[in-house]
């Protein structure tokens, strides 16, 4: 019995897939991603927000589009947390460990990957 339930999970996630593909031609355009001296510039600028009651997940992706920098997930971090008692002006650098912090994770920069 379990075997035919994991082949029907593949099932399905390759049809979703097949479906999501036909509706676009091109593949969604990537912004591109600073680095070296714009990444160390872009750690230390200034981040003024108000985020009570919004999901982690919005939060990164907005940090992600509007800052350009990479973000990776620990998958034992739940994105769809809401986070709360966050900061309203603090450079990204700080932003991002205090934002963190009630969810029990830290932001870790990463070199060249």
């Amino acid at each position: 019995m379990f075997r035919s339930t994991s082949r029907w999970a593949l099932v399905v996630l390759g049809m979703g897939f097949i479906a999501g593909s036909a509706h676009s031609a091109e593949p969604p355009k990537l912004p591109a991603f600073v680095s070296g001296v714009e990444f160390r510039k872009t750690w230390g600028s200034e981040v003024n927000a108000r985020l009570d009651g919004v999901s982690l997940r919005t939060v990164l992706e907005k940090l992600c589009t509007e800052r350009r920098i990479a973000w990776v997930i620990d998958r034992r971090l739940d994105p769809d947390q809401r986070v709360v008692g966050t900061p309203l002006a603090a450079p990204l650098s700080e932003f991002l460990p205090q934002l963190l912090e009630p969810l029990d994770a830290d932001a870790v920069v990463v070199g060249s990957t």
